[in-house]
């Protein structure tokens, strides 16, 4: 869970190397809600090859 007081803080920018933290974290979040979706799509269709 991400809470306001997370994502209001100024430490998570990292302006001298142009890095910010919670960017990168969202970026995770997004390959793994993607990576979950693919193998529960890949789930389902084998359950229906089945059936």
């Amino acid at each position: 869970m991400i809470l306001r007081h997370t994502l209001m803080n100024p430490y998570l920018i990292d302006h001298e190397n142009g890095i910010s933290y919670i960017e990168r974290y969202f970026e995770f979040l997004g390959r793994r809600a993607r990576a979950l979706a693919a193998t529960a799509s890949a789930g389902i269709a084998a359950a229906r090859s089945l059936a």
